[in-house]
Parts: C-alpha cells; sequence; structure tokens
C-alpha cells in the first residue's frame, strides 16, 4: 500500500500510467492467499471452511480480471469493451454474493425474518439511489453502444446493488462470534469496491477517469481489507462453540440503526448534488424517498406487533407462575433472606394457619408478618 501511495504521488513507474494498475494484482494475490489458509485453518467447521473457499474463489476471479486488464491497457491506446476481463469482474459479484450468503446465521421466526427484510431493502434502496443516480441512470440515458456493451455496461451497478443487498443479509442476522472480526474487514472491503465502483462508473461516463486514477485506491483497500480478514480467522477445533450463530435471543444492536442511517447519507449526498438544480428534486428520488418511508413505517408496525405479543407472552407466564404458586397442594412461604420476614404466601399456606376466606387470607397475614 505504502509503495502504491509512493507512485500515486512520484509515478516513479516509466512508461504508461496505467501501469499503476498492477499494483491491484499483488493485492488480490495477497487476498486470495490469506482467504485461502483461513479456509485451512476452518477445517473443523464445513460451514465456515465453505464459506471461506467461496471468497478465496471470488477473489481469484478478480485477479485473472485484474491481470487481463492490465494486459489490455498496456497493449491498447483505447482498450476494448467489453472483453473476457469483464466476465471475471462480473463472475466476481455472484461468487461474492454467494460467500456472503454462506455465512452461518442463527435460525429467527417469519416475523424476525420479514424485519430483516425490510431491514434489508431499506438498506439497499437507500445505497442504491447512489448508483442509480451517479451510474445506472445516466448508463441507461447515454446509450450509443452495442447491445452486448451496453448490458455489460449495466451489469456492473447491478452487481453492486447485489452486493449491497449479501452484506445487508450479513450485517442484519447473528452470525459465529468467531467470526466478529472477519466479517468487520470484509463488509469495509465491500463497502470500498461499491464506492470504487459508483466513482469509476461516474468518471467514465464524464470521460474523468484515465487507468491509474486515484480512484484506484479504493481497489487496493478492497483486496487489503479481504485479506485482512483472512489473517483475522483463527482456528476452528470441532465442535467449537464460537463457530457456530446460536441462537437468536436479542436484536443485534447494529440492526436497529444500519438501516436508518443509509438512507439520510445517500439522500444528503444526492441532495448535495443536486442543490440548486432548476429541476429539483427530480421525481426519482422522492419515489425513492416514499419507498423508503413506507418500508420504514411497516418495519416499525411489525416491531411494536412484536413488543406486543412478547409482552402478553410475559404476562400469560406471570399468571400462570402465580396460579400454580397459589393452588399447589402444599402450604408456601417466600421469606426475606435477610431475615425472618414472610414476604408472599400461597393460598394453601394461609388457609392451613386458619385464615379464610382465601381472597383475602394474604393481605391479611402479610400485614400481620409486614416487612421490616
Amino acid at each position: 500500500m505504502l509503495l502504491y501511495l509512493s507512485w500515486q504521488l512520484f509515478h516513479w513507474l516509466p512508461g504508461k500510467q496505467q501501469l499503476g494498475q498492477a499494483f491491484l494484482i499483488p493485492a488480490d494475490m495477497a487476498a486470495l492467499c490469506a482467504t485461502w489458509l483461513a479456509a485451512r485453518r476452518c477445517e473443523g467447521s464445513p460451514e465456515l471452511r465453505s464459506f471461506w473457499r467461496m471468497m478465496s474463489a471470488a477473489i481469484a476471479a478478480e485477479t485473472i480480471a485484474d491481470i487481463l486488464l492490465l494486459r489490455n491497457d498496456i497493449s491498447y491506446d483505447i482498450p476494448p469493451f467489453p472483453t473476457i476481463a469483464d466476465a471475471f469482474f462480473l463472475s466476481f459479484f455472484v461468487l461474492l454474493f454467494l460467500a456472503l450468503l454462506r455465512v452461518p446465521v442463527a435460525r429467527v421466526t417469519l416475523a424476525k425474518r420479514l424485519r430483516i427484510m425490510l431491514d434489508g431493502a431499506t438498506l439497499v434502496l437507500g445505497g442504491g439511489a447512489i448508483v442509480w443516480y451517479f451510474v445506472l441512470g445516466p448508463t441507461v440515458k447515454t446509450g450509443g453502444q452495442s447491445t452486448l456493451a451496453m448490458a455489460v455496461s449495466l451489469a456492473y451497478p447491478i452487481g453492486d446493488l447485489i452486493l449491497l443487498a449479501g452484506l445487508a443479509a450479513v450485517l442484519l442476522r447473528r452470525s459465529p462470534p468467531i467470526l466478529k472480526m472477519p466479517l468487520l474487514l470484509i463488509a469495509a472491503g465491500v463497502i470500498s469496491s461499491i464506492a470504487a465502483d459508483v466513482i469509476y462508473g461516474n468518471g467514465v461516463l464524464n470521460n474523468t477517469y484515465t487507468g491509474g486514477d486515484p480512484i484506484d485506491t479504493l481497489y487496493v483497500l478492497e483486496f487489503i481489507a479481504f485479506a485482512l480478514a483472512g489473517i483475522a480467522q483463527r482456528s476452528v477445533r470441532p465442535g467449537e462453540p464460537q463457530a457456530s450463530a446460536g441462537e437468536w435471543t436479542q436484536p443485534i444492536p447494529r440492526a436497529n440503526w444500519l438501516p436508518y442511517m443509509t438512507a439520510p447519507i445517500g439522500f444528503g449526498l444526492l441532495i448535495g448534488v443536486n442543490w440548486g438544480k432548476p429541476f429539483f428534486p427530480e421525481l426519482g428520488l422522492i419515489l425513492i424517498l416514499a419507498v423508503i418511508g413506507g418500508l420504514v413505517a411497516v418495519r416499525q408496525y411489525l416491531a411494536l406487533r412484536e413488543l406486543a405479543a412478547a409482552e402478553a407472552a410475559r404476562h400469560a407466564s406471570e399468571r400462570r407462575s402465580r396460579a400454580i404458586f397459589d393452588n399447589a397442594g402444599v402450604g408456601i412461604t417466600v421469606n426475606d433472606l435477610e431475615g425472618p420476614v414472610i414476604i408472599d404466601v400461597n393460598l394453601t399456606f394461609a388457609e392451613m394457619v386458619g385464615y379464610s376466606p382465601p381472597g383475602v387470607a394474604r393481605r391479611r397475614l402479610l400485614r400481620a408478618h409486614p416487612p421490616g
């Protein structure tokens, strides 16, 4: 990374500026080796081993794509598009998405699964608004390409949205504790990739991007993050409890704020870009904002229903426990641990000591033995 930054500052490599993309390949190889070794360290968990192997496959596809792209950039003044390199780039999106789906997660109820889906949709739509405005929409409007070139051009921003959905599927669900740090680093790498793709795509559309542009730093950081994620994966023994996602008992804290943070950031950026334009705000942004508002409203409604159901279940459990306590066939007293003070009695005990009727027996007995 230091070598790459020094080249960005001083351009000490001779020849074409596109040679700076050669720095992507060592980063790719480092990530490939680190993720493959992480899979080797997870022999005790077939699920984690499968996840890391799929990560390695995705990074291998990206490595091949970067090598082919570098060759084209060196060989041609105007590199052809699309090429076989694009097929490997696009397969990276698919393989990385499949890898994220292989992360073991805790089982959830149907209500929780629906809430996770709504949160994921909010996250994807908020980030997707940026992808649409800066890349996907302008690509559709520009035209002038062959059908194949247009399809490949559109596949890149769509791939970013797919990765965003995979990232949401990981961050909004409970995963094994042993994957906590690796997943955070992978999330950083995915976000870096999406940001780089959006800036790169916008630069290509506006003819402001050239090979070796400083934006390529984000691609280097992406694979450095993936390499660090593989290094952070410690060895997993068979039956390792930390390698299991466990049961979904408490909500994940980030699931409460992550979907709502994405929308303000996305729309804040779009508002800043469009401020002062004669037709601001655009109808598309208003529609997306309305959909996000609807998703948030439905999500909050489901959360309130779930909370009310949990409260009703708690009260029902307390009533059952009270009924069992009162109707037990033996007298029971509950005493203060700090002294021989009766805190509570059941009705059977009250009747045994001569209090009647049972409905007032407990109150009388407790008044006879006041706390303190």
